[in-house]
C-alpha cells in the first residue's frame, strides 16, 4: 500500500549572479576571504557558487517569492559589492548579470 500523503513539494527560486570566467576563477582561488567564506553554511554566505546547465555562476538567491525590478537591482548591487570584495581586479561593468530559475523538489 502506498501513502498518497507523501507528495513531492516543488519551489522555484531566482538566482542572480555572474558567470565565472577564467579570470574570476583565478582571483577566487587566490582570495583568502573567498576561501574562508567557502567553508560557511551557504545560508550564512553573501555569495555562493552554483552550476546551471554546465556553467558556474557566483551570486545569490533572491529571498522574496514575488520579485519586482527594484529587488533585482538592489540584489545586483549587493552581489557586485560582495564580488568586488573577493575579486578586486574583476571588471564588473563588463560582466552581464544573469537571472536563473532554480527548481527545488523536496
Amino acid at each position: 500500500m502506498t501513502n498518497d500523503n507523501n507528495e513531492n513539494k516543488m519551489s522555484v527560486k531566482l538566482f542572480i549572479g555572474f558567470e565565472v570566467t577564467s579570470e574570476m576563477r583565478s582571483q577566487l582561488h587566490r582570495s583568502k576571504a573567498w576561501q574562508q567564506a567557502s567553508v560557511l553554511n551557504p545560508a550564512e554566505r553573501d555569495l555562493i557558487e552554483i552550476n546551471h546547465h554546465g556553467h558556474s555562476y557566483v551570486g545569490r538567491f533572491l529571498p522574496q517569492d514575488r520579485i519586482i525590478l527594484s529587488d533585482v537591482r538592489a540584489n545586483d548591487a549587493i552581489a557586485k559589492k560582495a564580488l568586488k570584495h573577493y575579486c578586486p581586479d574583476c571588471d564588473l561593468d563588463e560582466m552581464t548579470l544573469r537571472i536563473l530559475p532554480q527548481v527545488f523538489v523536496s
